[in-house]
């Protein structure tokens, strides 16, 4: 679930996830925030790491999109992720 306040703007301000996500769960979000909108292979490179490939951050990307937190949109064969609101943190 996604809180904030209701901005004078009528625009949600400092959105935040609550409840619990682990710690792949909230780089995902980190670096997604990070990026702005990201497909699985520049998630992969940009990361840092190599704890997962392509296919394990297609797989974390898809699953945050199942949850709600990110938005999935589909150019081509490539899928793009972007937060579903701007500034979504973790509450963790």
């Amino acid at each position: 679930m996604v809180v904030g306040t209701h901005g004078k703007a009528g625009g949600l301000q400092a959105p935040r996830v609550i409840g619990q996500l682990d710690a792949v769960q909230t780089k995902t979000l980190k670096l997604v925030g990070r990026l702005g909108e990201v497909d699985a292979k520049t998630a992969s490179q940009e990361a840092g790491d190599n704890s997962a490939g392509t296919t394990g951050w297609n797989n974390r990307l898809s699953g945050m999109a199942s949850l709600r937190l990110l938005k999935e949109r589909k150019v081509g064969k490539t899928k793009l992720y972007s937060l579903t609101v701007e500034g979504l943190a973790s509450g963790n």
